[in-house]
């Protein structure tokens, strides 16, 4: 790839881990070194289990048991937090050394509506990005920060939702 942009999927809609792992699998079947976090989401979801032998993607999820943390006790929570540091600790790496053509950033916003992570220094951390590597995050309620420093927005917005109808989460659909 010659030039890497940032990419934000937000938005109250559905699809944004889909798009983003879409984008994924397109950047893979180019033969390109892929590596995706996901935060916050259990590792349960069909995207996350087809993409788990890929040789050119890796993937990483943050070691949470059930689906979201804050369903979790404090000490629990305490844990995520620790876990969320050691991911970006690694998530600098990557950046510093250039160790990937796509970084993705499954559910991002929530780290940092949360407060778990500082948006200011990983705002700051984007901008050292290799020009060639390609970024995306996700998550609902992004803030304008990222909405700045990204070069494509895309905001999901729902109109109809089968859960207002009391429809749980299917898996193969939803996850």
């Amino acid at each position: 790839m010659d030039l890497g942009l940032i990419q934000l999927y937000t938005g109250d809609g559905k699809g944004k881990t889909t798009a983003a792992f879409g984008q994924a699998i397109r950047c893979a079947g180019n033969n390109n070194k892929v590596i995706i976090f996901q935060f916050l989401k259990g590792k349960d979801s069909g995207e996350s289990l087809f993409l788990e032998n890929n040789e050119y993607i890796e993937l990483y999820h943050l070691n949470i048991e059930g689906s979201f943390s804050w369903r979790k006790s404090k000490e629990a929570e305490d844990l995520v937090i620790a876990e969320i540091h050691m991911a970006m600790d690694y998530v600098k790496e990557i950046i510093k050394y250039d160790r990937c053509d796509m970084l993705v950033l499954d559910e991002i916003v929530h780290v940092f509506k949360r407060e778990y992570y500082s948006l200011k220094d990983f705002v700051a951390l984007l901008k050292e990005r290799p020009q060639i590597m390609e970024v995306i995050l996700t998550g609902r309620g992004a803030m304008e920060e990222l909405y700045d420093i990204a070069d494509l927005v895309t905001e999901m917005k729902k109109i109809k939702h089968p859960f207002d109808e009391g429809i749980k989460a299917r898996q193969g659909i939803e996850y």
